[in-house]
């Protein structure tokens, strides 16, 4: 039978042009308050044309329908990452101004309180300056607030212009260079900011993967618990298929990470371990090599505390329409088995015709990219929900879109009601392996990668 679908409407907020994205921003799903989902977005063109800000979108029904929380002050100009503090039932986001044209502006962090569902007063100003991305921001076990972000292409000779900052709860750190791996292959320091995957493991460790703008350079980064740069390492021999790299998790003792490869006909891993010193390998698993005439996707990773799961996303031979599979991994990536509520159309969700019922219309061009996976405990299952870009035609734009939801297994026993978030996602989508692609709707925002 066909996977579990979500009863429509599905937008997340069919009357703004929201996008939901991964990497630029990226978006956070949390669950909280009995089981309800919160979803931290950006917001097309709230601070005026070109500028862009973000809201909290609540969902009391398993994500069908949403509402975005405490309007009047969200940001509407300033746009970055969010992460869950539990501890204080509230969302910690990690932000900076948006400007047209881009100028460098002071980066900020920010709460909303979850159970007030309101925006609070700044947790801290003034922190160093970034120009339009927060890639992601950290939470780390000693309390400490942790911002990657793009410094920009005026970075002085010498940098890169990926760099990181610390918030310890009274002052900032310096900017720190967290791309200069990067630089005695490339002088300039030219990093996809947007596209840089990081995670952070139990201890408070950062782990960072990114590419020059260029995709032909690769690089892994740490960022250690007394904000020193740790091991670095650069990867050669990836049959690279793409702009960016997936996404990166931790999975117990490795950080993974994904992409895709061999001209996009394979799903492909890196598997670095141990997370304090990794030695890396590639894995290609036979078991999701897509059948001829499909193209893949690098999709999201994530883990339910157990086994790894994937949001695998493929075009069909006319490079038209979209689908997703979700495949479940016990052993650390090396076999793969989709799930089986997945093994056909309508997979976890598919715009194949005759595909998932509660696709929004009859347009074939949705959904190509930004997919984001989340695994999230509720009411003690893990459950995977999917989200990504729709065009939707009345509007001519791209807005956030909820795919479907499954359960996939009990909750491990004092699992927290996060597991794992994780990202993928870009505003460049097209038709094909090596598409013409659209800008949408920024034409400021030069952020290319597939």
């Amino acid at each position: 039978m066909g996977a579990p679908q979500n009863a429509g409407p599905t937008f997340i907020s069919p009357s703004d042009q929201a996008f939901v994205f991964g990497s630029q921003p990226p978006v956070g799903l949390f669950t909280a308050n009995s089981g309800k989902l919160y979803l931290y977005q950006a917001q097309v063109g709230s601070g005026g044309g070109n500028i862009n800000g973000c809201g909290i979108y609540e969902s009391t029904d398993g994500g069908t329908t949403w509402t975005d929380l405490d309007a009047a002050n969200r940001p509407t100009s300033a746009q970055g990452a969010a992460v869950q503090d539990s501890t204080n039932n509230r969302l910690i986001l990690g932000l900076v101004t948006d400007t047209f044209p881009q100028t460098a502006q002071a980066t900020f962090i920010k709460p909303f309180n979850l159970g007030t569902k309101t925006w609070g007063a700044n947790i801290a100003s003034g922190g160093p300056n970034a120009v339009t991305v927060v890639n992601s921001v950290f939470l780390r076990p000693d309390n400490s607030i942790v911002l990657i972000y793009d410094f920009g292409a005026s970075n002085p000779g010498g940098t890169s212009r990926l760099r990181a900052a610390v918030w310890n709860g009274s002052t900032w750190t310096s900017s720190i260079d967290v791309g200069s791996a990067i630089l005695p292959s490339q002088a300039n320091g030219n990093i996809n900011v947007s596209g840089a995957c990081c995670t952070m493991d139990s201890t408070g460790l950062i782990h960072i993967v990114y590419t020059n703008s260029a995709a032909t350079l690769f690089f892994y980064q740490q960022l250690k618990t007394d904000n020193t740069l740790g091991t670095s390492h650069q990867f050669t021999g990836l049959n690279f298929s793409s702009t960016s790299f997936g996404n990166a998790i931790i999975s117990g003792p490795n950080v993974l990470v994904s992409f895709a490869s061999n001209s996009f006909t394979n799903n492909a891993l890196l598997l670095g371990t141990p997370l304090s010193n990794p030695a890396w390998s590639v894995i290609t698993p036979s078991s999701l090599a897509q059948p001829a005439g499909q193209v893949n996707l690098a999709g999201p990773l994530g883990t339910d505390g157990t086994n790894l799961i994937w949001m695998i996303n493929s075009l069909d031979a006319t490079f038209t329409y979209t689908f997703y599979q979700l495949a479940r991994s016990t052993d650390n990536g090396q076999t793969w088995t989709i799930l089986t509520d997945n093994t056909t159309s309508p997979y976890f969700y598919s715009f194949l015709p005759g595909g998932s019922t509660q696709a929004p219309n009859t347009d074939p061009t949705f959904g190509t990219f930004n997919p984001i996976l989340a695994i999230l405990g509720i009411s003690g299952t893990a459950t995977a929900f999917g989200l990504t870009n729709v065009r939707n035609t009345s509007k001519s734009a791209n807005l956030g879109y909820m795919l479907n939801s499954e359960a996939i297994g009990a909750a491990p026993p004092g699992t927290p009601t996060k597991f794992e978030i994780v990202l993928f996602g870009t505003k460049r989508w097209g038709k094909g392996p090596e598409p013409e692609c659209t800008e949408l709707p920024e034409p400021k925002h030069v952020k290319l990668f597939c």
